[in-house]
């Protein structure tokens, strides 16, 4: 089975995969990320996602269950040891076993969950028995997880509605403070620290190693309450090619036969965002642009070892017109952290942190020593 979001929606997905007591893969794609969802006789056993916000590691600094720092040093013993992230924890005594199966249980559905609130996307049902994968066991009744998900769609318009979109900036409104019924969650208190009328919900999110959903759902109950108000949206400029797809394609290939791939990279993200419907084959010739981009500027401008320096102040950066990234980015940058250390923790792709890390740089906001 193969179709789009648009024309059958996951929760028809899920309800005709449990009914029909399938066993099988289903793939969802949207641009950059791909989510796999596990089926065993109708039943979901599990979940993994190419999204960094989806990995164990950030959904750990989400919860607070581990720092940054703590992070770092466990991914640089996964390298060596080639073990599993969260055997690693246990090893270095930071969690216990039963943390991390709750954290990895947790982590799983909560890549299920986020799929609902997607509007666009590509979808396919591969039926063959599961081999070869290293599944966390959930074993989630598919009406269960149906219900959950339509909640938070419901939830996710209604925030739409409000705020018009997560680039909303936000601030507290004077005097009002958490209530009981919501202070003592960690989210929560994270989040109201965060409020401070000049970054977005969406850079929050990035801060927090968040899902939108979660911080906007939280977003929404603060307004609702009055504790909060909305400042303003943050506008984005998105780059436009006033040519006709295929030559688009055509000039993306050129450039990256010539070996410009920061320039054929850009171009094929434009593609895939734009056109849905792109054949497998364009997504393969970008996911071979973003490895060469990401090798060449490690070998050349970003090598990992480098370390990063701030030449601007946090405040100075406030009023630049940043990226959430770049802004992220920004925050990690304490003149101890190398290029390596920074890229352990971004809670986004690896090409899109090293194409911002590049253009603060190049913008004279940071530099690098040995």
């Amino acid at each position: 089975m193969i179709g789009d979001l648009k024309t059958m929606p996951l929760e028809e997905i899920l309800q005709w995969l449990g009914n029909g007591k399938r066993t099988g893969t289903l793939r969802v794609s949207n641009n950059y990320i791909t989510k796999k969802i596990f089926f065993r006789e109708g039943f979901v056993i599990s979940a993994s996602s190419s999204d960094p916000r989806d990995y164990l590691g950030q959904f750990l600094l989400s919860r607070n269950w581990i720092t940054e720092t703590q992070l770092v040093k466990a991914i640089e013993m996964q390298e060596s040891k080639k073990m599993l992230l969260g055997k690693i924890l246990v090893e270095l005594k930071i969690l216990n076993e039963k943390q991390v199966k709750e954290a990895l249980c947790a982590k799983t559905l909560e890549t299920i969950f986020s799929l609902f609130i997607w509007e666009e996307g590509r979808f396919e049902f591969d039926s063959e028995e599961l081999q070869g994968y290293q599944l966390i066991a959930i074993e989630e009744n598919i009406d269960k997880l149906i219900l959950e998900g339509i909640k938070r769609k419901n939830d996710w318009h209604r925030f739409l509605k409000t705020f018009k979109s997560s680039t909303a900036v936000v601030q507290k409104v004077t005097g009002k403070a958490l209530p009981g019924s919501i202070k003592d969650k960690i989210l929560v208190k994270n989040l109201w620290r965060q409020l401070d009328g000049e970054r977005s919900i969406q850079e929050i999110a990035l801060h927090l190693h968040s899902s939108e959903y979660e911080i906007c759902n939280y977003t929404q109950i603060f307004y609702d309450m009055q504790l909060i108000s909305i400042v303003k949206i943050k506008t984005t400029k998105e780059e436009e090619f006033a040519l006709p797809i295929q030559m688009v394609l055509a000039l993306a290939q050129k450039k990256l036969q010539e070996g410009r791939v920061e320039e054929a990279l850009n171009i094929f993200n434009y593609i895939i965002k734009k056109q849905p419907e792109i054949d497998a084959s364009v997504i393969e010739l970008r996911d071979l642009a973003e490895r060469k981009y990401i090798k060449q500027i490690k070998d050349t401008i970003l090598k990992p070892d480098l370390v990063p320096h701030l030449l601007i102040s946090l405040d100075e950066a406030s009023v630049l017109n940043l990226t959430p990234e770049e802004s992220f980015l920004l925050t990690r940058i304490d003149g101890s952290w190398s290029v390596k250390d920074i890229l352990c923790v971004v809670p986004f792709n690896e090409s899109i942190a090293i194409k911002y890390l590049k253009n603060l740089l190049q913008r004279g906001f940071i530099d690098l020593s040995e």
